[in-house]
């Protein structure tokens, strides 16, 4: 006798319409769903909600479709949770304009020839902080015109830094008016130190 096994278990057609009946071979039955249909009891057909437009992802971010729902991710250029997406700034005025810039002990924007701008107290502890930016290069500059007024021939003035994980830069000034550079990658178990100055 030639037992069929399919029939026999799939005969009475336990699965949803658009499924098909699968038997395993511990003699049960699996409810397969069409591909590109969700993955539920019902097997209904999986709605491309980036394709019709029901999703509410940013004009500034791409619209992933995935079995029964959809991933918002921002476009480069762009960070936020893919719903709501800025735009990267990459530049900061410090003339007191830009809210996102905070000082810290005794920092503070001065009128100097018309202009408005940031001045350090000569602390060391003085300084500008801008906002934290996922900044996704290999490489990028950074500008900034200084004035030094007076300076210590043993004191260190920091311009600017990132001393996060796992590259980490600053630049400052030091002795007689040199502007230095440390640089300093920690991948692996070595954290290799560049020192450059010039002046």
């Amino acid at each position: 006798y030639l037992f069929r096994f399919q029939q026999k278990l799939c005969g009475t057609s336990p699965c949803p319409s658009a499924a098909s009946c699968v038997p395993t071979i511990d003699g049960k039955l699996r409810c397969v769903c069409p591909a590109n249909w969700t993955r539920i009891e019902s097997c209904e057909r999986d709605t491309d909600e980036c394709s019709s437009g029901s999703h509410d992802c940013s004009a500034d971010a791409y619209c992933n479709n995935t079995v029964g729902s959809f991933i918002c991710t921002c476009k480069a250029g762009f960070s936020g949770d893919g719903k709501k997406c800025k735009r990267f700034r990459f530049h900061w005025a410090l003339n007191g304009s830009d809210l996102n810039v905070s000082l810290y002990n005794g920092a503070s924007y001065q009128n100097t020839d018309g202009r408005k701008v940031l001045y350090l107290n000569g602390s060391r502890h003085s300084y500008a902080e801008t906002p934290a930016l996922p900044i996704r290069v290999i490489s990028f500059s950074i500008m900034c015109w200084i004035n030094v007024l007076s300076l210590s021939s043993d004191h260190q003035v920091h311009i600017y830094s990132d001393w996060s994980e796992p590259h980490q830069f600053r630049i400052f000034i030091y002795g007689s008016h040199k502007i230095c550079a440390n640089l300093r990658n920690s991948f692996g178990a070595t954290r290799e130190m560049f020192n450059l100055c010039g002046g």
